[in-house]
Order: C-alpha cells, then sequence, then structure tokens
C-alpha cells in the first residue's frame, strides 16, 4: 500500500491523472453536444410534417421537394444552425473566462459606485 501511495504521488502520474480527467470531461461534454444535435435535427425534420398538418405553406424552394427531401433539409438546416448556436456559446464562454481577471481588475466596489452617483 505504501509503495502504491508514492508512485500515485509522483509527477508524471498526477500529471497523467490530471490529462486523463480533462480527456473524459472533453468527453462527456462532446457526448451531450451529440445528443442534443441529433434530438435538434430530429426536431426539425418533424417540422414539415406539421406544417403540413397545420396547412403552412412552405416558401417555393420547399415546396418543390418531396416530403422526405424537405424531412432531411430542416434536419440537416436544424443542424447546422444548433453547431453555429454552440460555437458561439462555447467562444463567448470562453472569452467570460478568458477576460475574468480583467472584468474583477476594473470592476468598482459599491461603495465607489454610489460616490459616482452623488458627483
Amino acid at each position: 500500500m505504501g509503495m502504491f501511495l508514492g508512485e500515485l504521488a509522483s509527477a508524471s502520474s498526477i500529471i497523467l491523472i490530471l490529462v486523463f480527467i480533462i480527456f473524459v470531461v472533453i468527453a462527456f461534454k462532446l457526448f451531450k453536444t451529440l445528443i442534443k444535435g441529433i434530438m435538434v435535427s430530429v426536431v426539425a425534420a418533424v417540422f414539415p410534417l406539421v406544417a403540413i398538418y397545420f396547412d403552412i405553406p412552405l416558401p417555393g424552394f420547399f415546396a418543390s421537394m418531396g416530403l422526405l427531401e424537405r424531412m432531411v433539409w430542416f434536419g440537416v438546416l436544424g443542424l447546422a444552425l444548433f453547431l453555429i448556436y454552440s460555437t458561439i456559446s462555447g467562444v463567448a464562454s470562453i472569452m467570460k473566462i478568458l477576460t475574468w481577471p480583467f472584468r474583477t481588475l476594473f470592476k468598482s466596489s459599491p461603495k465607489e459606485k454610489r460616490k459616482k452617483e452623488k458627483d
């Protein structure tokens, strides 16, 4: 047992454990995004059926297509829009993390805000 703990405490073992944890977190986030993308794509593909049921006219481009072709088109369009949204959201959260020190550095305290409001 003592030898195991000594081996576990070495620098290379700690780095390996950290890399493994990062890998598992990234894999889990990718899996969640994949599942969400599939769900969005399926819901978007069902939209033409809903449009037909409620007699919602589709623009001329879609009116010339068959139902299956429309479903595939809307599914791919929904997936593309979801991926664009996910990318923009990810970039925004990364920028928020990267700019955190600057935002905290230049953030004024409540006392300073009240003092500025009085002036």
